[in-house]
């Protein structure tokens, strides 16, 4: 792909005036594509290992029973799809940030793009309801305790919800200054850990509010993973490194894996010395790891952020212009939605066959599942980009 002479871009989407081609353009969109294809192969992994070897799973909360692991394998399995949910949030912040910036440039009314952005995220919302969540019954997963007080499940919020609901609130706030944006980043993260209560209060039913804005759990029919504010505060985040790599692909290159390294230095420091996350790890690298993800401690997001940003450069430092990430990656709501079912019909079957399946077949069928998966979100994909712009297919 041939660059050509850029254009120049400044007023709220960075104090610098810069100059960018289209070459400059597509590795900063192909990298960002990347990491969001690789990062659902793994969710996609966490959820075979859920649907098919069926066994109950502990999730990392904050108020109830603290997974405990013997082997190392199913740790690792669980610790690479922690990758995941934070990346989700960061690169759709940086996306936003770069279609502002296009929309900028093509001289558009920042209304129209605002709109977009919120039309995209109720959408987003409905799919959590209508399309995701009866994908999850069909996989039929073992239960695994939450805090909070409820048997049956009838309203799920898991992260489709937090992708939605923090994109409809992100959107008007793409023409803040910079500075802003860390400062609502900062206290958005800061406000789930003032507002959660204390662990031994895990079985309280707290209001439907309160779990959907802070404190993941169960109130009744009510079940939340991923509340509003801290995953808000990572999509923030992800609007300010959408602007830092507008500059230059080599602050996608260079600047961006050194703050990936300096994230999971000072993860290391506060792990190590008990601070950033309410379990303190008690010894060995599996505790060391094992960290809080509903709602995220600070640990938790310098660990995973800090690996998200290292992969990111080293992404973007592939020359291809097409393969299989980037296809993941460019129609990954199409991927989520199908996998669910894919992989949750597949260990029916599997179950109704030969029972009990252990990992190491798990990580085959995850596999052979990816395969089927390529070409799918890649029909779709070429699908999409012939829709008109306003097809709420693009949407997806």
């Amino acid at each position: 792909m041939g660059g050509r002479p850029g254009v120049t871009a400044g007023g709220r989407y960075g104090r610098r005036r810069v100059r960018f081609s289209a070459y400059d353009r597509a590795v900063r969109a192909l990298a960002v594509d990347r990491l969001r294809g690789l990062i659902i192969a793994l969710m996609a992994l966490d959820h075979a290992s859920a649907f098919i070897i069926d066994r109950p799973r502990l999730g990392e909360f904050w108020g109830a029973v603290f997974p405990v692991y013997s082997d190392a394998l199913p740790f690792v399995i669980r610790a690479v799809s922690h990758l995941c949910a934070p990346g989700f949030f960061l690169l759709m912040g940086a996306s936003m940030a770069l279609a502002a910036e296009n929309h900028a440039r093509g001289g558009g009314d920042f209304r129209e793009l605002r709109g977009h952005l919120v039309r995209r995220g109720l959408i987003l919302l409905v799919v959590q309801h209508i399309l995701v969540n009866p994908g999850f019954l069909v996989g039929d997963p073992a239960p695994s305790p939450v805090p909070g007080i409820g048997d049956d499940v009838l309203l799920y919020f898991g992260v489709i919800y937090g992708l939605g609901a923090a994109m409809i609130v992100a959107a008007p706030l793409l023409r803040r200054s910079t500075s802003t944006l860390l400062i609502l980043a900062a206290a958005s993260i800061a406000s789930s850990t003032v507002v959660l209560p204390d662990p031994a209060r895990g079985g309280e039913a707290f209001s439907a509010l309160l779990r959907l804005l802070w404190i993941p759990g169960q109130t009744d029919l009510l079940m939340v993973r991923y509340p509003l504010f801290p995953w808000l505060g990572v999509a923030l985040l992800g609007v300010v490194l959408g602007r830092y790599v507008a500059r230059s692909p080599e602050v996608l290159r260079r600047r961006i894996p050194a703050l990936g390294l300096a994230c999971v230095g000072v993860f290391v420091v506060l792990r190590a010395v008990g601070l950033g996350d309410p379990h303190v790890a008690s010894g060995g690298w599996i505790e060391f790891l094992n960290l809080t993800k509903y709602p995220p401690s600070v640990d938790f997001l310098l660990w995973t952020l800090g690996v998200d940003l290292l992969l990111l450069g080293l992404l973007a430092r592939v020359t291809r212009e097409r393969g299989p990430l980037v296809t993941f990656g460019q129609a990954a709501l199409f991927f989520y939605v199908v996998h669910l079912y894919l992989y949750g019909a597949l260990a029916r079957v599997l179950d109704a066959a030969a029972p009990g399946a252990g990992y190491v077949a798990m990580l085959g069928w995850w596999i052979a599942g990816l395969v089927v998966l390529l070409p799918l979100c890649a029909a779709y994909g070429r699908f999409k980009r012939g829709r008109p712009r306003g097809s709420v297919w693009r949407y997806f």
